[in-house]
């Protein structure tokens, strides 16, 4: 399943021509804060399958360092529901010819280990940290090995935060309606007419993902079935 994007200036640029708003004479960055606001509180109201992003990949490594950064917009952890039960993080580490999933430790359990002893090999686990700058990274143990000169990729599926938007981010294509109504909302509050369609494109995003939760678990159940399926991970 490959997910459609749009810009957020596409989307900021509809939003002015709704009629009415060039009036406001909102500038770019005042409509870029209300939509930021907007789909901020989206994704802490739910979690939403069209806002994950496969980062393929989110780190190569080196021969015994530990951290890597992490995408600006990254949340607080990968996105869980992975392997057959759906507990483990969606984070995985390739050796070039095979993949595995790295399992998650809190940084209590993470930090708590002897660093000192541990030799440079293939990574079990991560945690999520945040450097000496306020940027967030994965570290990884143990400290990865050379893996014969090629070395290791990781990559998983994150929900972004939204907190560092620009004109030139991208949005899924499903939430432009949402986000330009919401503007309007925001703007003129008191009008009857943005206030129902903001609540339609809302409930329309609802109907949205109740659809791609019931296409994940019929490609799943085809999977078991034998036959070929979409696996659910979704692609930027």
């Amino acid at each position: 399943y490959w997910r459609k994007f749009m810009q957020v200036r596409e989307v900021i640029e509809e939003f002015r021509l709704e009629p009415g708003v060039k009036e406001l004479n909102f500038d770019a960055f005042e409509i870029l804060t209300k939509a930021e606001r907007l789909l901020r509180d989206l994704s802490h109201k739910e979690s939403w399958s069209f806002f994950n992003r496969h980062a393929n990949p989110v780190a190569k490594t080196h021969t015994g360092v530990r951290e890597y950064p992490l995408p600006d917009d990254f949340g607080s952890n990968f996105i869980r529901g992975a392997d057959d039960d759906g507990s483990r993080y969606l984070c995985k580490i390739s050796n070039g010819s095979s993949e595995n999933f790295l399992d998650y430790k809190v940084p209590a359990q993470f930090f708590g280990a002897d660093f000192e002893a541990a030799s440079n090999s293939t990574p079990e686990s991560f945690t999520i940290a945040v450097d000496a700058a306020g940027y967030q990274q994965i570290m990884l143990d143990p400290p990865p090995d050379s893996n014969s000169d090629s070395h290791y990729t990781i990559r998983g599926v994150y929900s972004p935060t939204f907190s560092h938007m620009t004109l030139d981010s991208w949005v899924p294509e499903e939430v432009s309606s949402y986000l330009v109504h919401g503007l309007l909302f925001r703007v003129q509050p008191d009008n009857p007419n943005h206030q129902r369609e903001f609540i339609l494109s809302r409930q329309a995003l609802y109907m949205e993902e109740a659809r791609l939760r019931e296409t994940t678990l019929q490609s799943k159940e085809g999977e078991v079935a034998g036959h070929d399926g979409w696996t659910g991970e979704f692609q930027s």
